[in-house]
């Protein structure tokens, strides 16, 4: 696709959200899956394997997939991308674990400069811009629950960053990130932007709770997880994609918007 192509789909969302009933200030919610491919993503033709997530599947279904879309191969250059809106070269992140400065604008600061501080926002979940506790505040996001490095050791056994302030937890990451997201945006009386980045699927490879994933009976010793990796982080997604419909049936008709 070409530039002036994408130029000309830029213009007609702009003006579908002139044209349209939708709020000027609508909620936002962005969700991230870590290390998930579109060789393990229903509604793409790459991959043989695919788990089963009906809830991106009607997401899919009732919206856009892009088929051509550039990003960065490793995690850290990605988000911060994400947050900057600025390339890798620009931040000095352009690897594992290399962090981002405080003095680049993020998303969240953009929001409070500019909008006389409407938004309400948060990120919860795998932050990796800075191993610091204290980083997602001082980037500016008024609330951070999760957890600042690129991984937990165990799912079940992990410490729990809620604005510097650590605590362990020994809930499933998924589900008490999917938790703390309902609580925070019910909490909300003006309109948010909510950053949710689940650290499924990426290792440990693990069995989820039984109850939400549809990989049947699984062994839950390491020996069989180092056997049979694939069913596990197949199940992993399948966990997050039961949680991700959670959060999206709490959310009410008024905090959704439809284009």
């Amino acid at each position: 696709m070409s530039c002036s192509d994408e130029s000309v789909e830029v213009f007609e969302v702009e003006e579908e959200l002139e044209n349209s009933s939708a709020p000027t200030t609508p909620n936002i919610l962005l969700i991230i899956a870590d290390d998930m491919g579109l060789d393990a993503c229903p509604g793409y033709d790459i991959g043989n394997v695919k788990p089963h997530m009906p809830n991106l599947q009607s997401l899919i279904n009732s919206g856009v997939r892009f088929t051509n879309l550039w990003s960065n191969p490793t995690c850290t250059p990605t988000r911060a991308g994400i947050i900057t809106g600025r390339y890798g070269f620009r931040t000095n992140v352009l690897a594992v674990d290399d962090p981002l400065s405080t003095s680049e604008t993020s998303i969240q600061k953009y929001l409070d400069l500019n909008t006389n501080n409407t938004y309400a926002h948060a990120v919860i979940g795998k932050w990796h811009l800075s191993k610091d506790d204290n980083h997602p505040n001082d980037m500016g996001v008024d609330y951070f629950a999760g957890f600042t490095g690129g991984g937990v050791p165990s799912y079940t056994n992990w410490t729990l960053n809620v604005n510097g302030v650590m605590n362990r937890s020994t809930e499933y990451t998924t589900t008490r990130f999917t938790d703390l997201a309902i609580e925070w945006k019910d909490n909300q009386t003006q309109p948010w932007l909510l950053w949710l980045a689940y650290n499924a699927p990426h290792t440990p490879f693990h069995l989820p709770p039984e109850d939400l994933h549809y990989q049947g009976a699984l062994s839950s010793d390491q020996s069989s997880i180092d056997i049979n990796p694939l069913s596990y982080y197949l199940a992993a997604l399948e966990a997050l994609d039961t949680e991700m419909g959670r959060l999206i049936n709490s959310l009410s008709n008024d905090e959704k918007v439809i284009l």
